[in-house]
């Protein structure tokens, strides 16, 4: 199941217009006009719909990033918490990491972990469900030490030389950098795309979904002026809520 993000553009603006629009906006993905596949029926006396090649997967784009969210917290509020807490976890590997028991803790926490999952080959049934838990609790507690195993344990390499892929100490530097630069990015390829529309037309609606057994369908509707518009507008924009975006 996944992410589609819908871009609904008045049919005053032809299709290769926009096609090429989102060519230039959108250089990680190509894109395609489904109108005629009658996605969203509700605005085909609005326009046409525009959609990734193939339906392919918009997941993890700004489109309602954080539509979690409804406690009314900015942006940058999100940005900073989400930071506080990658940096605590970093930090908290990295003293994991300086144990002076770190490869008997490991062996331990490795060999229960084994024991478990041989115990799941030979369950079913509820059985299976139990240990099935069992171990997802147990995955949960030893969280840090797979995480630190996956990516922060120094490696040797076939020729002897110890490597570590991932330097936390540079993480931590580069925390908002890593975790928000595509972030940003995409709102000003999405804002590129928007005002590019907008050049044409009077408005251009937004809706994303998910791709699983039910189609597309408005939930409820949201407007924003052009000159009003912001990123928390869009990362915290709900699933199947549509976004209007007028010049006002």
């Amino acid at each position: 199941m996944c992410q589609l993000n819908l871009y609904i553009v008045p049919k005053t603006v032809k299709r290769e217009v926009v096609l090429k629009i989102m060519k230039d906006c959108f250089s990680y993905q190509e894109s395609e006009c489904v109108s005629d596949e009658n996605l969203l029926p509700e605005v085909q006396d609005f326009g046409d719909v525009y959609v990734s090649a193939g339906m392919g997967c918009n997941c993890g784009t700004v489109q309602t990033r954080y539509q979690n969210n409804t406690d009314g917290k900015s942006w940058i509020n999100v940005k900073k918490e989400i930071s506080l807490e990658k940096i605590e976890k970093l930090n908290k590997i990295k003293i994991l990491l300086e144990r002076e028991d770190y490869l008997e803790y490991k062996n331990k926490v490795l060999e229960k972990s084994h024991k478990l999952e041989n115990k799941l080959k030979e369950s079913k049934g509820e059985d299976y469900e139990n240990v099935m838990k069992e171990w997802q609790i147990f995955f949960s507690e030893n969280s840090l030490l797979y995480d630190a195993m996956m990516r922060y344990e120094k490696i040797k390499t076939e020729n002897g030389k110890e490597v570590i892929y991932h330097n936390i100490d540079d993480e931590i530097k580069n925390i908002e950098k890593i975790e928000f630069g595509n972030i940003e990015n995409e709102y000003e390829d999405l804002v590129r795309f928007i005002d590019a529309i907008l050049e044409q037309a009077d408005e251009v609606k937004l809706l994303s979904f998910w791709q699983d057994e039910n189609s597309p369908f408005i939930k409820n509707e949201k407007y924003v002026m052009r000159s009003d518009l912001k990123i928390d507008d869009i990362i915290f924009l709900k699933d199947n809520e549509l976004l209007t975006i007028f010049t006002g």
